[in-house]
């Protein structure tokens, strides 16, 4: 494909607006499948590749690589990021806003032990 398919950004989260259809109802279709993480797709450079790189993280849970394939709908896991760290074990973090002396608002990553 020779055009942009979505931008990455980031703002509280890093967040992935795809301007192509396709690729929107790809990233809905994985969220269903993987609803309680962040789940960030990379494609290859050549549209004709089934291929999708899943990156599913969330606050608990150190990052999860899979290898999706879009003509079969299955999920072959690649491998993890830190596996020995038990999800089960891991303070949820929230996101706070607490405003300074001098008045300026900060954002704040506030964990919660279990």
């Amino acid at each position: 494909r020779d055009r942009v398919l979505g931008l990455r950004f980031s703002i509280d989260a890093e967040v992935t607006q795809w301007l192509d259809a396709d690729m929107q109802a790809l990233q809905q279709a994985i969220d269903a499948v993987l609803p309680r993480t962040a789940n960030r797709l990379s494609v290859p450079w050549s549209g004709e590749q089934p291929w999708v790189l899943v990156e599913a993280s969330a606050d608990i849970q150190p990052t999860l690589y899979y290898l999706f394939n879009r003509n079969t709908r299955k999920f072959t896991r690649l491998g993890a990021w830190r596996p020995d760290i038990d999800p089960k074990q891991q303070a949820e973090m929230d996101l706070k806003w607490l405003k300074a002396r001098d008045g300026l608002v900060l954002p704040t990553w506030v964990s919660t032990p279990r």
